[in-house]
């Protein structure tokens, strides 16, 4: 049992706000409410007490009473439309054409509809709320994956997202179905205050459908903004899911996130998390594999500065047969910043001929800055090709010393290095405009006022 003072706090506000919290979700969300609760009260936050969290105690991001869009005025629950084509533009990603969604908050604003008039027969992007009033005969469908593929009894933090959900994002994509087109994600935080947003989605990709999403944060930086998301998603015989999330925040913003798949038979995933800016992230990857030959490729890249906190965990479960895993995490980590990664992979009696890959690897860049690594696996099959390994170190001094050698600046021969380190994470990415993109903001980061002058290096 964790320590539940602060669950019992936010579970008394989530009673205080019931009436209201469930007022326009469809009963599908609202009952699931009731169990997290139950959930929540028993689980507590979790804190470094759990083996899971023993680098991030998420119980203190509670001390203070959270406040939720829902007791702000009106007017700050709304975002004009001027303001919404400011945000677009400016979290576009160059070369890329996309569909477009917005969370304010914990809401998920109308789509524009001119941004969606190509999209294909059977598809849906938007509010569950609005599919199942469309289509009421797939509620069923709907009760079968909504907090059944992320479980509130399972983590507290789960359950802390499911009692404040106001909006869920469905994708659903049926038979066959392929998108044209990236799914573009933005999450906006802004208030007159500090403020907490519970954000879910649903991913549905029936038998041999495909789709890529793009999430980006917009976090304002007058205030100090908590977001708990997490996505569910249920990936069929064939399909092909690729979800890009991108990280590049102030310092005082904070980001909770959970990410769980089921992997049907000769499925293919491929998820990258890029924490390139932020104040405390925690993100949590859970996949099971549920049919043989399917495959899963997670990747990250983590940039550290300031006093900045970033933790990654995850545990991938083969159950299946002849499935694959690829595992590749990079950090590095300037100033006081800590980095943590925990990784478990667990292949089950019978999962035979599972090949599964698993690698951490930490570049420290200061002094004083933290890298932690645990890489595990449990492994009950005979036929299996396993590896795991991480690495935490600075900056090669030979390589440094054979670049200045051949005339190139201490300074700048260290920027290449990082770069080069990183580099290796981002050509993974499997989209070139976000590829170049990613790598563009890099290597401003690392070049800073030399950025325009770094072709002629």
């Amino acid at each position: 049992m964790t320590n539940t003072n602060n669950a019992d706090k936010v579970v008394a506000k989530y009673n205080s706000l019931q009436k209201s919290l469930n007022q326009a979700l469809p009963a599908i969300v609202s009952h699931r409410k009731k169990r997290a609760a139950a959930a929540l009260s028993d689980l507590g936050i979790p804190t470094k007490k759990l083996e899971d969290y023993k680098r991030s105690d998420l119980n203190t991001l509670f001390d203070k009473e959270i406040k939720l869009s829902i007791e702000l005025d009106k007017d700050q629950a709304k975002l004009p439309k001027e303001e919404t084509e400011r945000l677009f533009e400016k979290c576009a990603i160059p070369r890329l054409d996309t569909y477009k969604a917005i969370f304010f908050n914990d809401q998920l604003l109308p789509l524009q509809k001119e941004d969606h008039l190509d999209l294909p027969k059977g598809a849906f992007i938007g509010s569950l709320a609005d599919f199942l009033a469309l289509y009421p005969e797939k509620e069923e469908m709907i009760a079968s994956h909504y907090g059944r593929i992320a479980k509130s009894s399972a983590d507290g933090l789960v359950a802390l997202n499911t009692i404040f959900v106001q909006d869920v994002l469905l994708i659903y994509l049926p038979k066959g179905v392929v998108l044209p087109k990236a799914l573009h994600l933005i999450q906006v935080m802004k208030a007159s205050c500090d403020l907490y947003a519970s954000t879910r989605f649903l991913i549905l990709l029936e038998e041999q459908a495909e789709a890529l999403v793009v999430l980006n944060d917009f976090m304002g930086n007058e205030h100090q903004y908590l977001t708990n998301r997490v996505i569910e998603i249920a990936v069929e015989k064939g399909a092909s899911l690729k979800l890009y999330d991108l990280e590049n925040s102030q310092g005082a913003n904070h980001k909770l996130s959970t990410i769980v798949v089921h992997q049907e038979e000769e499925s293919h995933v491929t998820v990258g998390e890029y924490t390139l800016g932020n104040g405390f992230t925690r993100n949590n990857y859970r996949s099971r594999f549920l049919g043989k030959n399917a495959e899963l490729k997670l990747n990250g890249l983590v940039i550290g500065r300031g006093d900045s906190h970033i933790d990654n965990f995850s545990r991938v479960e083969h159950i299946a047969q002849q499935c694959f895993t690829d595992e590749n995490f990079k950090y590095l980590l300037k100033d006081d910043s800590l980095g943590s990664f925990t990784g478990r992979i667990f292949i089950a009696q019978g999962a035979e001929q599972t090949v599964a890959y698993q690698q951490d690897r930490n570049l420290l860049l200061s002094p004083n800055a933290r890298a932690f690594a645990k890489p595990f696996l449990e492994i009950y099959a005979d036929d299996v090709r396993c590896s795991h390994g991480m690495t935490t170190g600075q900056l090669d001094e030979d390589a440094l010393l054979y670049m200045q050698q051949r005339g190139i600046r201490y300074e700048d021969a260290r920027v290449m290095l990082c770069i080069a380190f990183a580099k290796d994470i981002i050509d993974r990415i499997e989209l070139d405009p976000l590829r170049e993109h990613i790598l563009e903001i890099v290597e401003k980061d690392f070049y800073g006022d030399q950025y325009e002058d770094k072709k002629t290096l």
